[in-house]
C-alpha cells in the first residue's frame, strides 16, 4: 500500500516491475505459478511486465487486463467514474467484470476507459507518456477541471479540501508539474490563474 504522498517502485518475483502511485494498493504471491501470473491492484499503478510464456493479468476494480509482455497504465480508484488502462508498448487485452461489456485489445497508445456507470466502453487514441509521466516524478495536465486537477494533487500531497464556489470546479488548467515542488507554490498559481 502506497499512502497519499508517497509512491513506490518494486520488482515482483518473475521480474516484472511495477510503479505504485499515490493511494495505491497492489495483492500479489511471493511467488507466482508456472501456468499464470495474477496480481490485484487499487489506485494506479504502472506494469512493464516481463513475457516468460504464462499469462499475466491485472485485476483492477471493474477491469481485468491480460498480457504476455508489455507496459501499461492502470487507473483504477474507488472513487473515480471511470477506470482507465492506457497502453505504452506491446498489447494487451482489457476485460470488464460486468456481463453486460464485451473486452477491448488494445494497441500502443491506445486508452480503454470503462465507465461504471453506464458499463460502457470507449477507446481512444492517446499520448501513452502523459498517462505515465508520474512515475518521473511529473504531475501532468491537459485543459482538466479544477476538480481533477485538486483530486490529483490531494493524492500526491495528502491533503483534503472543499470548493466553497461550486463555479470554481469548472475552470481548466494545463499544466505540467515537478513532484519536488512545494504545494503552497502550485495553490499559488492556480489562484494567480
Amino acid at each position: 500500500k502506497t499512502p497519499a504522498g508517497c509512491r513506490y517502485r518494486l520488482q515482483l518475483s518473475d521480474g516484472s516491475k511495477v510503479w505504485l502511485n499515490a493511494g495505491s494498493s497492489l495483492k500479489f504471491p511471493v511467488a507466482f505459478s508456472e501456468e499464470s501470473r495474477e496480481v490485484f491492484l487499487e489506485g494506479e499503478g504502472f506494469f512493464e511486465v516481463v513475457g516468460n510464456g504464462a499469462p499475466f493479468t491485472v485485476h483492477a476494480g471493474e477491469m481485468d487486463v491480460s498480457v504476455m509482455g508489455t507496459s501499461f497504465n492502470i487507473s483504477a480508484y474507488n472513487e473515480d467514474p471511470s477506470h482507465k488502462t492506457t497502453l505504452v508498448e506491446g498489447k494487451v487485452k482489457v476485460n470488464s467484470v460486468s456481463e453486460n461489456a464485451s473486452s477491448k485489445i488494445l494497441k500502443p497508445n491506445e486508452q480503454a476507459i470503462f465507465d461504471l456507470s453506464s458499463e460502457s466502453w470507449e477507446v481512444k487514441e492517446v499520448n501513452a507518456a502523459f498517462f505515465t509521466s508520474w512515475t518521473q516524478g511529473k504531475i501532468e495536465f491537459n485543459n482538466e477541471n479544477l476538480e481533477e486537477v485538486m483530486k490529483r494533487l490531494a493524492r500526491w500531497y495528502d491533503f483534503s479540501y472543499t470548493f466553497e464556489n461550486d463555479e470554481a470546479r469548472q475552470y481548466h488548467f494545463t499544466a505540467r508539474l515537478d513532484d519536488e515542488e512545494k504545494i503552497s507554490t502550485i495553490l499559488e498559481m492556480l489562484e494567480l490563474t
